[in-house]
């Protein structure tokens, strides 16, 4: 549940027809996946998506307003509590040996989790990427939702921002050239407050100010658009490239190691929830071949409580399976996928922090990835 524009709560309906108008899109908001339920479990064991989560207090409240003060915050991940549903046996023939093997240095993610992320590794693996010809571009359109805090203010909004990146057929040649362009579309939908409080206390202003140099357009080689070392970068899980992934294992349990070793600095977070962040900066890339893909998505059955929370989660107008954990800060972030095709829809942040003015279970940012493949840069598909 989030809180409208007259200070009132929204219905997560509502939601879905606010987005849908602001981005003149007409998501079916009636698609439910019944199908993730005959798929993944014998029995109705799995979470609602009003079902409010279990408080998780930070222990360090100062970094936790200083996260939700950020226009873009670090992810903190905290896993939600829901039912676990119980696998159907059909789906048992998607795990590989690798998964089966017992390793005490890990934990495990929950039966239904476990199903979900094998299920979808196994369309991931069957995929052939539709192939970027010469002269071609693969679009990776980021669509975003995010909230913007103003440390006491009680105003709290989801601001729109869509970052395109049109990366071409030979993406790590020295003369590609990449194209990125991104846009605050000034679009917002309030969950506390509303736009006159707003603009009566400063703080729309405030953000907007804060915010507006975050438009522009960029081009680069091999999609180094911010930095200087070009085609000879290393590269890293949320800006791959082609030597860097070269170099992850495809196994699911070596790359489970391989994410635990370069893991973010800790600052006292434990190992699964920053494994959960890594795999989602490498899904959200969209520069991820399939085979990778699956084995992202298996080596995360690995980590200790990922579970399924909703079966029904709508990003973007697109419905999809959310796997979430409980992690270090004052948010809960779910991994959306498509469970009947194994896509990486995008990620939803729900707030579990219940000391802020933000409604207990009120989601407050989501992003939704879309790929495509394009005839030049700049172009866009059809709606």
């Amino acid at each position: 549940m989030t809180t409208n524009r007259r200070g009132t709560t929204w219905s997560d309906s509502e939601l879905d027809e606010a987005l849908a108008g602001l981005n003149n899109d007409n998501p079916s908001e009636t698609r439910i996946l019944n199908s993730v339920r005959t798929k993944l479990f014998t029995n109705n064991e799995t979470a609602a998506d009003t079902k409010t989560p279990r408080t998780l207090v930070a222990s360090n409240r100062a970094d936790a307003s200083s996260e939700l003060s950020s226009v873009r915050p670090i992810r903190t991940r905290a896993r939600s509590v829901s039912a676990a549903g119980i696998i159907a046996a059909g789906i048992l023939v998607f795990f590989i040996p690798s998964l089966l093997k017992s390793d005490p240095d890990r934990g495990s993610a929950t039966a239904a989790a476990s199903g979900a992320l094998n299920l979808a590794a196994s369309f991931a693996v069957t995929t052939i990427d539709k192939p970027v010809g010469p002269g071609q571009y693969r679009l990776i359109q980021t669509h975003d939702w995010h909230y913007v805090f103003a440390g006491d203010l009680p105003d709290v909004a989801m601001f729109e921002t869509t970052y395109d990146v049109w990366a071409p057929a030979d993406l790590w040649s020295a003369d590609s050239q990449w194209l990125h362009t991104r846009t605050r579309t000034g679009n917002r939908i309030w969950v506390v407050g509303n736009e006159e409080q707003a603009k009566a206390n400063g703080y729309l202003d405030q953000v907007l100010t804060d915010t507006g140099t975050e438009n522009g357009t960029w081009q680069a080689p091999c999609g180094d658009f911010f930095g200087q070392e070009g085609c000879n970068r290393v590269g890293n899980w949320s800006d791959p490239t082609e030597a860097f992934l070269a170099s992850l294992p495809r196994d699911p349990s070596a790359l489970f190691n391989r994410m635990a070793q370069d893991i973010y600095t800790d600052k006292g977070r434990t190992l699964g929830p920053q494994v959960f962040d890594m795999a989602l900066d490498a899904l959200q890339s969209g520069l991820y071949p399939a085979d990778l893909r699956a084995a992202i998505y298996q080596a995360l059955t690995f980590v200790d409580g990922l579970d399924v929370t909703s079966d029904s989660v709508n990003v973007d107008g697109r419905a999809g399976l959310g796997l979430a954990l409980d992690g270090d800060g004052p948010t809960r972030t779910e991994l959306v996928i498509d469970p009947n095709t194994g896509d990486f829809i995008g990620e939803r942040e729900i707030n579990i922090d219940e000391t802020t003015s933000i409604p207990m279970g009120a989601t407050i940012a989501f992003t939704a990835v879309r790929t495509d493949v394009v005839d030049e840069a700049g172009q866009l598909p059809p709606n």
